[in-house]
């Protein structure tokens, strides 16, 4: 039975947002800690930054792209907490047995089976949140869920950079791994399913189930909605491709070794982003009482603004300076978060809303987890074949640039937005 939230006290409600955002975040620990363990994997198996970029990237992004509408769409008509518990425990497994992987292969295959499990985890995700809270609270909310990713970025890249420096590789992917499992056990138990909403009111289902195609389908047909997912995958892109190889950078152009790496890029690049995620939120939710409509163009300005702090990163020699510009940067990479997916939430038909959201996270993570790193893998390995003394960043600031392209397509989808007229 599903359980109606507006009856519960405002307590429990924070406990399920807890709840649902410490998953959320272990499942962001498992997709990101790769990237600060990169550098002793490709040293221990030989590898080019173009392989670097699809084991970070495709090899990721491709089955996620392949699961997450159709696991979006079944989300739309499952029970959600059963579906997010099953598959919480085939990803943290995954995560855990990775670090027996013996060849490049095998991690490529770990790798794709964990795209594959993590695939329904945003989905569902978003959609038990956006029927938890209501309308007026949703930006607020979905920062606080998405406070996971720059969060499980900062531990990732803490635990990552510290256990590899004090054991090895293979034994960080076990640390992080197994507490999943509890973990699902204890949202089995503890999270109530909500009753899901409908344009008429809350219910306790729909007329019409979602599918792939109608998912598909009015994501396709709406601007707001077209140019929402194309600003999201390009910002996203930016994000995901720097992130990858930013352990790399510090490494390779600074001299660190993967535990002073880790560290400063958890006290920094990971606590912005901690910052910036639920003050995003906060500033979407203060934009849309005030000035219904804007909240997108504000943000299309601010991520034009990233893209220049991102590339001064890069290109400054001292790395105290690249350090403290990073710090800049991470708080303001993931403001644009909020206004996304609360934005994306509110215009999507409430019984088509975990599968709508599918198409906007498969476009995210296919180009932005899949396509912009393995973009910037060949960029540095094509710069480095044209004899550049550092291609790394080069790869690095043309990665940036997507940066500025998401900005943009935000700002078509807030112009879509005026003249349509906020619903």
């Amino acid at each position: 039975m599903a359980t109606d939230y507006s009856k519960l006290s405002p307590a429990y409600r924070g406990y399920a947002l807890g709840l649902m955002t410490v998953m959320f975040t272990l499942a962001n620990i498992d997709r990101s800690i790769l990237s600060i363990l990169i550098e002793p994997i490709r040293i221990e198996y030989g590898l080019s930054d173009t392989q670097v970029g699809m084991l970070t990237g495709l090899a990721f992004a491709v089955p996620y792209a392949i699961f997450v509408i159709p696991l979006g769409a079944m989300a739309d008509r499952a029970n959600r907490v059963r579906l997010i518990v099953l598959l919480m425990l085939g990803w943290s497994t995954l995560t855990a047995a990775t670090g027996l992987a013996q060849s490049f292969l095998i991690l490529v295959l770990a790798r794709m089976a964990l795209g594959a499990a993590e695939s329904g985890c945003a989905p569902t995700l978003t959609s038990l949140t956006s029927d938890i809270f209501p309308a007026k609270r949703r930006g607020s909310a979905m920062s606080w869920l998405y406070f996971s990713s720059p969060l499980g970025v900062t531990l990732g890249l803490a635990i990552g950079g510290l256990v590899a420096a004090h054991f090895s590789w293979r034994t960080a992917f076990f640390v992080v791994g197994l507490p999943g499992l509890a973990l699902a056990l204890l949202a089995a138990f503890t999270l109530r399913e909500p009753v899901r909403e409908t344009t008429d009111g809350p219910n306790e289902g729909t007329k019409e189930p979602s599918s792939i195609a109608k998912a598909l389908g009015v994501v396709m047909r709406d601007r707001r909605l077209l140019f929402l997912m194309l600003g999201g995958a390009f910002c996203i892109g930016g994000q995901a491709a720097t992130s990858i190889f930013m352990g790399p950078f510090l490494i390779r152009l600074h001299n660190m070794d993967v535990g002073q790496a880790g560290t400063l890029l958890a006290l920094t690049y990971g606590i912005g982003g901690m910052i910036g995620m639920p003050l995003g939120g906060y500033i979407t939710d203060y934009i849309t009482s005030r000035f219904p409509g804007r909240e997108l163009t504000f943000f299309g300005f601010v991520n034009i603004v990233v893209f220049v702090i991102a590339a001064a990163a890069f290109l400054v020699p001292s790395w105290p300076v690249a350090i403290a510009l990073l710090a800049i940067y991470s708080a303001g990479c993931v403001l644009y978060y909020g206004v996304t997916f609360a934005s994306f939430a509110q215009w999507s038909p409430p019984h088509l809303r975990a599968g709508a959201s599918a198409v906007l996270l498969l476009a995210m993570n296919l180009f932005g987890y899949g396509v912009a790193p393995q973009f910037a893998g060949v960029m540095s390995d094509v710069a480095g074949a044209m004899g550049v003394a550092q291609p790394l960043r080069i790869a690095m600031v043309g990665s940036s640039t997507l940066f500025a392209i998401g900005g943009i397509f935000l700002l078509f989808a807030g112009r879509a937005a005026m003249r349509r007229g906020t619903d």
